[in-house]
């Protein structure tokens, strides 16, 4: 059985070394450093699932699952936000999401202001 690929720590290692890795792996080298960061996250990710998995990896066919995942972004527009790991769209949209919830949760503190602080008591109960 193959080891698990390890976790690395991105924001010390140099553009030499990250573009190694990703030729090693099959993986494209051209892009912003974000990119290829998180092209080699998915990369890792996927393998360590498979292993996970009790599967034997296929890198080759790893690696071409994470072209095809970054040729369907960059397709429907939606490259990976930079500094949050995982989640796809824009700095833009992340903003405007958290905007939307901060609304929500200032609703629901003038909410509770209106009811008086009073609390919900349950039938039966304390």
């Amino acid at each position: 059985m193959m080891a698990k690929l390890p976790k690395l720590v991105y924001h010390i290692m140099k553009d030499k070394p990250l573009r190694k890795l990703l030729t090693d792996a099959g993986l494209s080298t051209a892009g912003r450093r974000e990119h290829l960061i998180d092209r080699h996250k998915e990369f890792t990710l996927r393998v360590n699932a498979s292993i996970d998995s009790g599967h034997r990896p296929n890198l080759r066919a790893i690696a071409k699952e994470v072209r095809m995942l970054e040729q369907n972004r960059d397709r429907a527009g939606m490259m990976p936000a930079v500094g949050l790991a995982g989640s796809g769209g824009s700095g833009a949209a992340a903003a405007a999401a958290a905007a939307s919830k901060a609304d929500v949760f200032g609703k629901l503190i003038a909410d509770v202001k209106a009811r008086g602080g009073k609390k919900k008591t349950v039938a039966g109960g304390r």
